[in-house]
């Protein structure tokens, strides 16, 4: 050991402690913390006046809706103009997937048909 040094601890009052910073709180924090803060917090509920919820109501119920049908004779020509050609195995499956959408008579093939 050398003269002047101890082995003894130093105490906290004789070491060099560092002035504290200021605490981060919510409120200090940045603006993007608050932001992502405030997503994730569940939001109030919003009252909504039940004439407006009425309206909203009757304006969806009756709301203008095209028939299923509107579109079956332009897919009737496009079908009677592609109607000679070969189609490619992904274009088979998406027709048959479209036939099943679309509620078509014809039984669509699964993978293990064997029949």
């Amino acid at each position: 050991m050398t003269a002047g040094s101890s082995s003894r601890p130093v105490p906290a009052s004789e070491s060099a402690v560092p002035a504290e910073a200021p605490a981060k709180t919510r409120d200090t924090a940045s603006t993007g913390y608050q932001a992502a803060l405030a997503a994730v917090r569940p939001k109030a509920a919003t009252a909504v006046d039940t004439l407006v919820a009425a309206a909203i109501d009757r304006q969806t119920r009756t709301a203008a809706r095209e028939p299923e049908t509107v579109h079956a004779n332009a897919i009737d020509a496009l079908a009677a103009l592609h109607a000679g050609q070969e189609l490619s195995r992904s274009e088979e499956v998406h027709q048959a997937a479209l036939q099943r959408k679309h509620g078509g008579d014809r039984p669509v093939r699964t993978a293990f048909d064997i029949a």
